[in-house]
Formats: C-alpha cells, structure tokens, sequence
C-alpha cells in the first residue's frame, strides 16, 4: 500500500483516502448544485456509475478497447512532444478504475485522475495499488464544478465522459481544460454522435452493465454532438484541432430490448491543442 504521508485525511472514498497533490485544487458536489439544468437526471448517473462500477470497469476493460486506446494514447504523447517538449503529466477526467494506468507509466507520465463517482475512486485506487504505482494521484470530482490549477498537466484526457455534461455547461468545461493545459498541451475527446430515436440531450437506457444488485436496467444523463458541432465548440474555448476520426464500436452491447447488439455504431474522437 502508498505512503499515508502521501493522502489527504479530508478526502475519502468509502474510506480511503486520497491524494491531495492534484491539479483539481478543489470541488462541489454535484448534488450541491440544485439550479442545475437536469439536475436530478446528472445526480442519478452518478449514482448509477457507483451502482455498475465493477461491471462498467470489466467492460470497458476489453482487449479490443484496450488496444484501441492504448494507440491513442501513444498518438496524443507524440503530439505533446511535437511542440518541443514532452507530455509529463496527464489528468484523466472521468478515470473510472483507471484502466490506462500501466500505459501512462510505461510512458513515464505523470498520472492524475478524477472521477465523481466513489465506487470508481475505490477501483482505480486498487488498481494504482496491484501497480505499485505511489505516483498516480486520484480525487473524487465533480467536472461541473472543478477549480484547476492553470498551466498544471501536459495532457486532459476525457474519455467518453463529455457525453454527461449538459450541452448548457460545455464551453465552461472545456475552458477549464483549456486553463489547466500547459501552454501547447493537448486534450483529448472521445465524443458519442446523435443516433436515430435517442434524444439529442437527456435520459438513454441501457441493460449494457450490471447493477450491484443483479439486474441490467441502468439510466444516465447523455449529450450526442455532431463532429462539426464539437470542433466550432473547441475553437470558442481555445483550442485548434490536431486530428480526429470516426470509428466503429469495438464491440458487442445491449440495446433497450436486452439483446445484443451494435448501440452506438460510431463515435468519434478529437484530439485538440491549446493555444
């Protein structure tokens, strides 16, 4: 187990506590915001992310989609280093159970994630732990609501997390980001498009994960954006884009009716520079 000396006492997880050295200086609970728009709908995906932890962490956790981000992850490092110097640090927002911790290390980047979810914080601890990884820095975060440290990371990786953040609180989020980059850093987006019959803006309903208490009905909060939509967004927030593509989803899930089946056929990702 990480140094205590290492923990912030005031921080917890279900118990555990967890690092203060972090570029999230500080945040506010999601459910302390009540003037919201979709308020209730945005605290019941977190809720449903501490109920489908484990299932959501084992799914995303797929060869396949493993391999698939490995490539971007090595692609957006090489990015970084064109501007001269290289990536040191990455903050993940929306980490999960830190899936992509031992390709950061690999890496020699500095690894610093943040997620609203406890039973997620919980997860990417243990796995920074079977790691050995005392340099990986984890906070529970609300990404409405985060004051970052200007200029602290090299890279702000958002892997399809932007999909829960209200179309009306977008551009905050991204000028964070854009804030928190160091000057010439990269972000990286993994964004899901509009799909036939599905709100533009709301609730979606899957039986993709499995809830701690068996059954495989789970409800979030999801904003679709068209590419083009997107980068008009991150040309306001101060960004210029690198490269992006669309792609095919990697794998099988469920669909509304309980059969398998394509959900999404194509997201799509963005890798954009500060300027």
């Amino acid at each position: 187990m990480r140094d205590q000396h290492n923990r912030d006492p005031q921080l917890e997880s279900n118990g555990k506590s967890i690092f203060s050295h972090h570029p999230v200086r500080g945040t506010t609970d999601i459910e302390d915001l009540t003037d919201l728009h979709h308020y209730a709908a945005l605290v019941k995906t977190k809720h449903e992310y501490d109920e489908i932890a484990p299932s959501y962490r084992e799914a995303v956790s797929l060869p396949d989609i493993v391999a698939m981000e490995t490539r971007r992850i090595n692609y957006g490092v090489a990015l970084v280093a064109q501007r001269g110097t290289p990536a040191t640090s990455v903050l993940d927002v929306g980490c999960a159970g830190a899936r992509d911790l031992k390709t950061w290390m690999d890496l020699g980047v500095t690894y610093y994630g943040v997620d609203y979810s406890s039973a997620m914080i919980d997860l990417a601890l243990a796995q920074a732990d079977r790691l050995g990884a005392a340099d990986a820095h984890f906070k529970r975060g609300n990404l409405l609501a985060m004051d970052l440290i200007p200029e602290s990371v090299s890279m702000v990786w958002c892997s399809s997390v932007i999909q829960h953040v209200p179309k009306g609180k977008a551009e905050d989020v991204l000028k964070g980001f854009q804030t928190a980059l160091e000057r010439g850093g990269l972000l990286y987006l993994n964004v899901r498009p509009p799909k036939e019959g599905v709100p533009t803006e709301g609730m979606v309903s899957s039986k993709e994960y499995t809830r701690s208490d068996g059954t495989k009905h789970v409800e979030r909060f999801v904003a679709h954006y068209e590419m083009s939509e997107m980068e008009d967004l991150l040309g306001r927030c101060g960004f210029s884009i690198e490269d992006g593509e669309k792609y095919k989803e990697v794998y099988d899930q469920y669909d509304d009716g309980g059969e398998k089946a394509r959900y999404l056929p194509e997201k799509f990702v963005l890798f954009a520079r500060q300027r």
